[in-house]
């Protein structure tokens, strides 16, 4: 659609993701009872939607580019909506990248500002003074999560005994989860009504996690193929009050795309399958003995495996994560799945959390968009993550 002077104008569901984001500014609703009153199709609430929680996501970092683009205009920037502007930087740099809006003026605007964003994530502000904060909590403080402000909240390890012992705790309010266990929920983008697979998902944690994200509001396949594992899982799931969840014991390898027709289109794959665990906090690190390498080599062929197959189901999105530290488990997986199936041609991989402090390792050309943890430099357990998503075209 084209203005009076023909020029491309901006979509509809963009200036309502916007005007929405002002209300919720003005405390006039909540996102979800504020986007039950608009009357539009199914796929346009889902893209309005996504849009307002990408920019609630990274809020902080985006009032920093805001600011730039101000600066560089001797603050005198007033061209676009406030709300809009938040809402346009949200998807160029954490989304769709403002794909078929570059002819809006508009947009042209924000999109000159690319590099000096890219410039603005690359600096990693927050890691320092928030490590030095977390790292010196008393038993009694705690803090808000800088990357999950609405999920986390950190504890001095000396607070875990009477934490157990609040009444929240016991009725599931609250439960204890290492962060680092969060960043691949977070990498599914998740929203109400989605169709996710949960793979090797006992016991259960991330499960809980997704489903609380999409309000218990959507359909969670998972699988896994430990009967014991399973039964712990139900416990877990029942617990946190899950009902969105089909539970399967079963090899994931062995399910078929014929059997997975009745869900429907499959909006995300968590793959979190079996490792060595070496980025765990407190686990004998694998380097030490060089003779675990064979076991390392035959949990990244299961890996590969599974990964491949995950690929050829054909979803919108597959999030693989690990809690190793070893190349080979990650990012050597990812490339050895790539070269091993013909479905790998339908996916590339996308910059995760674009944000994070630490990337991926290796002489790989998508190294930099994965993501890693480690408890040096983000005071969690270690962890892998590398976000699949199936090319644009052939969704």
């Amino acid at each position: 659609m084209a203005d009076a002077s023909g020029h491309k104008s901006m979509p509809k569901s963009y200036l309502m993701a916007s005007r929405l984001l002002k209300q919720m500014d003005e405390r006039k609703g909540s996102l979800n009872s504020l986007i039950s009153t608009i009357n539009n199709n199914k796929n346009n609430i889902k893209l309005i939607y996504a849009l307002i929680m990408k920019t609630i996501q990274n809020v902080k970092i985006i009032k920093q580019m805001m600011k730039s683009m101000s600066d560089a205009n001797d603050g005198n920037d007033h061209s676009i909506d406030e709300f809009l502007t938040q809402i346009l930087i949200a998807d160029l740099m954490f989304g769709k990248k403002l794909v078929g809006l570059k002819d809006v003026p508009q947009v042209r605007h924000i999109v000159s500002f690319h590099d000096k964003f890219t410039h603005i994530l690359k600096r990693k502000p927050w890691i320092g003074p928030f490590k030095e904060l977390a790292i010196n909590l008393d038993e009694n403080d705690f803090l808000i999560d800088y990357d999950f402000q609405n999920d986390l909240l950190v504890f001095n390890i000396n607070a875990t005994k009477p934490l157990q012992e609040l009444r929240l705790f016991n009725e599931t309010k609250i439960v204890m989860q290492d962060k680092a266990s969060l960043i691949a929920v977070e990498c599914l983008q998740l929203m109400p009504e989605m169709t996710i697979l949960d793979i090797c998902c006992a016991p259960g944690m991330k499960t809980t996690a997704i489903a609380s994200r999409i309000q218990n509001n959507g359909t969670i396949v998972s699988y896994d193929k430990s009967e014991e594992r399973i039964h712990e899982m139900e416990t877990i799931i029942e617990t946190n009050g899950v009902t969105c969840c089909q539970i399967n014991c079963k090899d994931f390898t062995s399910v078929t795309a014929e059997e997975l027709s009745s869900i429907g289109t499959i909006d995300a794959i968590l793959l979190d399958p079996s490792c060595s665990g070496s980025g765990m906090n407190g686990r004998v690190d694998y380097r030490k003995g060089g003779e675990n390498k064979g076991r390392l080599y035959k949990l990244a062929s299961f890996q590969t495996r599974m990964l491949c197959h995950a690929m050829s189901l054909g979803a919108k999105r597959i999030v693989y994560s690990t809690c190793s530290l070893s190349l080979i488990e990650n990012e050597n997986v990812v490339k050895s799945a790539f070269r091993e199936t013909e479905a790998a041609i339908n996916y590339t991989v996308v910059d995760a959390l674009p944000e994070w402090p630490v990337r991926g390792v290796g002489d790989y050309d998508f190294a930099s968009k994965c993501i890693r943890s480690d408890i040096n430099t983000t005071l969690t357990n270690g962890f892998f993550v590398c976000v699949l998503e199936r090319n644009t075209k052939l969704v």
